[in-house]
């Protein structure tokens, strides 16, 4: 899906920084902790009107932990991504 395509203000969720302390990379715990906030956010999605989640990643690395979870560009900027809520309810 090509951003272009995409309409001009859609509400969304922006996942700020989701962040594990160096000592306890390698455990799952980014994993655990994106997949329980998009939890939260697919309960509480009808209530607060979003449609998707924005992330903004800190560097190419941490983009690759989001796309490797269906999250996809959203601009020319790759650290910019989205996820629909949509294709999280399927998961």
């Amino acid at each position: 899906m090509s951003s272009h395509k995409l309409p001009r203000n859609v509400p969304a969720v922006l996942l700020a920084r989701l962040a594990v302390a160096d000592d306890s990379k390698g455990q799952g715990l980014g994993e655990y902790l994106l997949m329980h906030a998009l939890d939260a956010i697919v309960t509480t999605a009808a209530t607060i009107g979003a449609q998707c989640v924005v992330v903004d990643a800190v560097d190419a690395a941490a983009a690759g932990f989001y796309e490797k979870d269906g999250f996809l560009p959203l601009t020319t900027n790759p650290l910019r991504l989205f996820l629909p809520l949509a294709t999280i309810r399927q998961a």
